[in-house]
This record gives C-alpha cells, structure tokens and sequence, in this order.
C-alpha cells in the first residue's frame, strides 16, 4: 500500500456539527460569539434567582456568584414530534432530551434526515450523572411513586441515552455511552473515528451533554476550588482565577 493510499484509507471527513451552548442555539452563532469575545454567561437578578427560590441567606453570602450559564429553551422539548409519551417525558433527564434533539438536528445537516436510511450509523455519547435526578425527581417522591421505577431509571441512567437515541433515530451501527469524567466527549471522538476506520458503521455521531440542574441559581464560591470567584473565566491568562460549569451539548 502506497503512502497516499494509506492517507486515503485513514481520512475521515466532518460532514456536520451541531450544538446548543449558552448564548448560542447553533454552532454558526458559538463561533461568532468566540471570534467577537462574546461571553455566554449571565448575571442573575433578584427576579431570576426569586424564580427559583434561592434564600436571601445565600444571597447575602460574600461567596455567592449570581451567574447562569445556560443554553435557552432547554425546557421547551417537543415530545410529540419524537413521538413519546407523556409520562416518559416526565421521567426523562434533560440530558437525554437535549442530546436526542441536537442528534436530529446534526443528521439532517448531514445530509441523513428522516427515518428510512441506507447507511450504518453509529452513536458515542457522553454525559454525567443525573442532576435531574437528584435535585427533583427525588425530591419528589409521589412523583417518583407515580413514574414507577422503570420510567426511573431508563429517563436518567447515562447508559440509555445512547440507545434510546438510536432507537428514536433510526440508528443501526455500534452504539455505545461513555462516562469518562471530563474527558468523556473527547473519548466519544476516539471511538467513533476507530468505528469508521473498522468499517463498523459508514458514519458516526459523537458527542456529549451536560444539563446542570437547578437552572439560574448561581453557585458559593469555596476558597482554593476550581470555580471561578466572579463568574468569568479567562482561559490561558494569568490573570485566571477558575472555571464555570456550564449546561449544553455538542
């Protein structure tokens, strides 16, 4: 095998990228934000935080950061056009539903929409543990009772997301959840390329999702952590201080 047809035979073509980042409802609008320095995250005001219950304790803490950020209208999910059910939708975390819309949407800027497809298409997916889970459905026992525990743990269990994914879409190549902490969208990447390069699937989603749960709610900042005292972060600056945890997908 020659040099240029080993190059050949290890090209993988991007044919489309998708996401939903605060301040951002498209990849188009993220990378003009990046080139003009526009900064996604919000400061709150006493309306927002009033919104969402945040005590006037822990308001008045020195170490509280009113901030959000948050992609817009994650709670606007069409559960309808996907055609599930309304007590499934209930017990879905907003992972999986974000996941699930931005999978579509990346599929029909590929070129693949619609439900009767030629190609073998694989899926790789990361995305952390529950917050919705924990912070409300948990809190909510009758809710829980009237779900039932398959509902449960099928809607927020990071391992179903994939499958129920490619179900939804129509996926027929190697699907597979990874949870590999901060470098799990990374490792998606790493899989989804030996995926293609293995001819187990003509092309591949890869991604991941984060949904930080309760929105607009601000965080303490705890002296020597990683979170950013003020809200901003400035990377590769001297004058960094730490970082935000934000919500989206890619």
């Amino acid at each position: 095998m020659t040099d240029q047809s080993m190059s050949d035979y290890l090209a993988i073509a991007i044919i489309a990228l998708e996401g939903r980042f605060p301040g951002a409802s498209d990849v188009e609008t993220f990378w003009n934000n990046v080139c003009s320095g526009s900064c996604g995250i919000r400061r709150l005001d006493s309306d927002a935080l009033d919104a969402v219950g945040v005590p006037g304790e822990v308001r008045s803490d020195p170490n509280f950061v009113p901030i959000a950020a948050n992609p817009a209208d994650i709670d606007l999910f069409d559960a309808e056009f996907f055609d599930i059910g309304a007590r499934e939708t209930q017990a879905m975390d907003p992972q999986h539903r974000l996941l699930l819309e931005v999978a579509r949407d990346v599929l029909d800027r590929a070129g693949h929409g619609g439900s009767q497809r030629s190609a073998e298409v694989g899926a790789f997916f990361g995305l952390p543990v529950s917050q919705y889970l924990l912070h409300n459905l948990i809190s909510q026992p009758e809710v829980m009772r009237s779900l039932g525990d398959d509902y449960t743990v099928f809607g927020n269990h990071g391992s179903y997301a994939a499958t129920r994914i490619a179900h939804r879409l129509n996926l027929c190549g190697p699907v597979m959840a990874v949870d590999t902490a901060c470098s799990s969208s990374l490792v998606t990447l790493h899989l989804a390329c030996k995926a293609l390069l293995n001819f187990e699937c003509d092309m591949a989603l890869a991604g991941g999702v984060q949904v930080n749960m309760p929105q607009h709610s601000g965080y303490l900042h705890t002296q020597g952590s990683f979170r950013s005292p003020d809200g901003q972060v400035r990377a590769f600056d001297a004058e960094a201080r730490g970082t935000v945890f934000a919500s989206g997908a890619g």
